[in-house]
Parts: C-alpha cells; sequence; structure tokens
C-alpha cells in the first residue's frame, strides 16, 4: 500500500527546527526598529514646551537607536545577511 504524503515534502513555519532563521530574526528588527524610531520620534517632536529637557532627549536617542536598528536590518536583508 502506497503512502500519500500531503505536506509535499515540505515543513510548516510554525515547527520549530532548532535553526536560526535569519530572514525571520532580521525582518522582526526591521519592524521594530522602525516602528520605534516612528514612535519615540513622534513622541520626541509633538512634545510639549513644558516637557522636561531629559525626557525630549530620552525620545531622540530611543528614536535615533530604533532607526539605526531599522536600517541596519534592511541593509542586512538587502544584501543577502
Amino acid at each position: 500500500m502506497a503512502v500519500i504524503r500531503t505536506d509535499h515534502g515540505r515543513r510548516s513555519p510554525w515547527q520549530n527546527t532548532g535553526e536560526f532563521d535569519a530572514m525571520k530574526t532580521f525582518s522582526l528588527l526591521f519592524v521594530i526598529g522602525w516602528g520605534a524610531a516612528l514612535a519615540f520620534g513622534w513622541m520626541a517632536l509633538v512634545a510639549p514646551a513644558g516637557e522636561p529637557q531629559v525626557q525630549r532627549m530620552v525620545s531622540f536617542l530611543l528614536a535615533a537607536t530604533g532607526f539605526g536598528v531599522g536600517l541596519w536590518a534592511w541593509v542586512k536583508i538587502r544584501r543577502g545577511f
């Protein structure tokens, strides 16, 4: 009796094989980095005038860090890791 396979030799993307998946990792870093850059950049730009300078500086630093991580991840994805 023949065995009929329904998965056509492919594994499910939800199965954890224990191997490092660079595309998923860099894609996640890309989204989180750009999201942080947009969120914290917006918070820094629209901060009220009475807000302490330290809070504004922290927002700018977090936005710059998010921008750097997002850009780095994009470059890694674009160049093929």
